[in-house]
């Protein structure tokens, strides 16, 4: 996966004046699971905070089986 876009520092001088320090663009690349259900992968933007959810397939449990010990 790969997230990229441009980002803005803004600092606040004094109480309501803000002026931007930096800005640049920025690129990320992440590897995802074998198991990742590419088909249901969802991002949102909150405040400026990215959030990826990748789902992933369930592992399948052993079956398991009780085994009588006799004396």
């Amino acid at each position: 996966m790969v997230v990229n876009g441009e980002g803005l520092k803004l600092e606040e001088l004094q109480p309501g004046f803000l002026t931007c320090v930096s800005s640049g663009k920025f690129l990320r690349r992440f590897r995802l699971p074998e198991n990742a259900k590419m088909d249901q992968i969802k991002a949102a933007m909150e405040n400026g905070v990215l959030t990826v959810t990748v789902p992933k397939v369930e592992a399948k449990k052993p079956d398991v089986k009780a085994i009588e010990i006799s004396a």
